[in-house]
């Protein structure tokens, strides 16, 4: 399926929106939206995310705030893990 994101997706984390009102504009599953943005992010596509949904940013501010976000994710599921490895 080719998303037209551009379409789909506003600029600026105050206009992001929800997973629910993509899918549903796209007449798909929550769990479907979550796989094509996905695969959109690893072809370069900078799709942000928050609380309150997806958008893309407005500014370099924007962009390093999400970045910041998604690394501090992954630091904390990695440690997680070897939490969990070490229970073994």
């Amino acid at each position: 399926m080719k998303i037209p994101w551009n379409e789909i997706i506003p600029y600026g984390q105050a206009n992001a929106v929800h997973l629910s009102v993509l899918a549903r504009r796209l007449g798909i599953t929550a769990e479907q939206m979550k796989y094509y943005i996905r695969r959109a992010r690893m072809d370069g596509t900078f799709i942000c995310s928050s609380r309150a949904g997806y958008y893309f940013p407005a500014s370099d501010n924007e962009k390093r705030s999400f970045i910041r976000m998604q690394e501090s994710q992954a630091k904390s599921r990695f440690a997680t893990i070897r939490t969990l490895r070490q229970q073994e």
